[in-house]
């Protein structure tokens, strides 16, 4: 695998029709436009996993997954080429 080890961003949509509909215009952007996007929303780069699984006071229940190689990047990004924050 790929070496990820942390959620960056992610959307909620009430809809699974708007959030496919969302999902396949992200694919279509150039990795600049993502990496933007990433940053305007969580710019410390922190792990969102555990707001994404668990509910306000509550411990994450759900088991981390191992990442779809493609949400990932081929080259390096960030301060020292380090892999830490690719998508």
């Amino acid at each position: 695998m790929y070496g990820i080890r942390q959620l960056v961003w992610f959307e909620r949509h009430e809809d699974i029709q708007d959030a496919i509909v969302r999902e396949k215009r992200l694919k279509k952007w150039n990795r600049a436009w993502k990496l933007r996007l990433v940053r305007e929303s969580n710019p410390t780069w922190r792990d969102l996993w555990d707001e994404l699984t668990s509910h306000p006071g509550e411990v994450a229940a759900m088991p981390r997954p191992r990442m779809d190689s493609r949400l990932r990047g081929n080259d390096s990004i960030g301060e020292g080429g380090t892999d830490a924050h690719q998508l």
